[in-house]
């Protein structure tokens, strides 16, 4: 069964000309409504998710619907909420999550 997508607004994006920004609708999927739908506990499902800091709240919805126990591997780029001096820094929050996850009995790892 499809789900319809649902819209969602992404932006400001300042990739333009400078000193310009936009705003962008596109189409957006209850990630935790899609895995429920499809899948159950007996399927091993594996996860690879780069979402540009959109991470924090999909995860926190999959946690708060149930959904997460739905996922038995994880490979997350995790970009954290404060600015970093460097890129190659694994900033200790995205650590700490990872690990959460690892205490959940699921396969959790940094993708860099």
């Amino acid at each position: 069964r499809m789900m319809a997508p649902a819209l969602a607004e992404v932006g400001p994006d300042t990739g333009g000309s400078e000193g310009t920004a936009t705003t962008t609708t596109v189409p957006a999927v209850d990630f935790a409504a899609w895995l429920q739908a499809r899948y159950t506990e007996a399927d091993f499902v594996v996860v690879k998710m780069d979402i540009e800091g959109g991470e924090w709240e999909v995860l926190a919805h999959l946690i708060r619907t149930g959904a997460i126990r739905l996922i038995d591997e994880l490979m997350l780029e995790c970009h954290p909420r404060v600015q970093l001096p460097s890129v190659h820094y694994m900033h200790q929050s995205c650590v700490d999550l990872v690990n959460h996850f690892r205490k959940m009995n699921i396969a959790a790892h940094r993708w860099v």
